[in-house]
């Protein structure tokens, strides 16, 4: 079950293991599609009709013809949604893992990435994933291995992660035979191996031996090169890794994410996309992080050299909008009460209004 989810979410896997296919085994194609038709139904969900452009991994006869994927404008867009979200557009592109019944010709899109107004520049990381994922489903076994440990180093996020998963959920016998698993156990030592590669690699390890990695030596080694100088894609995954990792408590995820925070070399950017986890949804406000958000916020505000940053941490407390507990309405008033920068004060003024 964990292979076949991988499948589901990123498209290819290798030494999947050597059982035959079955005859109602799905099919699992990676594919670039336009949106040609939006239908808007009296009930239910809107339809998107959506013709295939390009086959990048399955059968290369599924170029040309047209599927069908359920879209709407509420609802949580993500990597494997069976429905697209904001609506779809007519003209619109992206990037699909297609599930085929090859019994019934039935197919079913799961939604990766499109280009649009929602793209936030990720979708070229997308695009050159599903390249590499043609690549590699042309090569043999021995160079598929080879290529897919060097990709756990690839500057783009998708595809070091996907690299780690594909290797991490191999069979265990092709696993055994490729030396996988001392491979993947070293890769936390490599100073080349992305921050978003190590995202996934904890998770793939959490997901199969959770209580022996948990609590790890080599989990704490691990944990601890988050709080190295980051890009800012890489900053993305581990922010909100670190934010809603239910394998951390409070204390231990407050720790890792100060030191990030009061690093004044991590850069602008990053600190302000830190901040912005903190300080944003999905979970509610400061929701599964408890009181640590607040008070990492706070100290954001009264420390970090940079304004920006400081101001993006007073906006995200009006943002989130709770209604704050007398001590911390308390620790907001002190900051006003010093605070110099109009634009600073001004948010600090907004968020405890909102607690009255």
């Amino acid at each position: 079950m964990r292979t076949l989810r991988i499948i589901f979410l990123l498209g290819l896997a290798i030494g999947q293991g050597s059982s035959p296919a079955k005859a109602d085994d799905p099919e699992i194609a990676i594919i670039a599609g336009e949106v040609i038709k939006v239908v808007d139904p009296e009930k239910g969900l809107h339809e998107a009709s959506i013709k295939i452009l390009r086959v990048y991994s399955g059968d290369q006869a599924l170029k040309g013809i047209t599927f069908v994927q359920p879209t709407a404008n509420t609802g949580s867009a993500g990597l494997g949604s069976t429905i697209a979200h904001p609506l779809l557009k007519v003209g619109e592109t992206g990037i699909w893992s297609l599930v085929v019944n090859k019994s019934t010709g039935r197919m079913s899109g799961l939604w990766t990435h499109r280009k649009g107004e929602t793209d936030k520049g990720n979708y070229d990381h997308r695009i050159e994933w599903a390249e590499m994922v043609e690549r590699l489903d042309k090569l043999n076994e021995a160079e598929r291995f080879k290529l897919t440990k060097d990709l756990c180093r690839h500057k783009n996020p998708t595809i070091a992660r996907y690299a780690v998963s594909t290797l991490h959920y191999t069979s265990v016998a092709v696993a055994k035979q490729n030396g996988v698993a001392d491979f993947l156990m070293a890769l936390p030592k490599s100073r080349e191996v992305s921050h978003s590669a190590l995202v996934e690699l904890d998770r793939a390890f959490l997901d199969d031996r959770e209580k022996k990695w948990k609590d790890s030596k080599e989990r704490k080694a691990l944990l601890e090169r988050f709080t190295e100088l980051l890009t800012e894609v890489d900053a993305e995954q581990v922010a909100k890794y670190l934010r809603m990792n239910q394998s951390l408590s409070d204390y231990e995820a407050s720790v890792l994410v100060e030191k990030v925070l009061t690093n004044p070399l991590q850069s602008k950017a990053v600190r302000c996309l830190f901040v912005r986890s903190l300080t944003g949804k999905p979970g509610g406000p400061f929701g599964g992080c408890g009181d640590f958000a607040f008070d990492l916020v706070v100290g954001v505000i009264k420390n970090d050299i940079s304004d920006d940053v400081r101001l993006q941490a007073a906006q995200g407390l009006v943002l989130v909008g709770p209604k704050f507990r007398a001590t911390q309405q308390t620790a907001l008033r002190i900051l006003l009460k010093d605070e110099t920068n109009s634009e600073i004060a001004a948010a600090l003024r907004e968020a405890i209004d909102k607690s009255k």
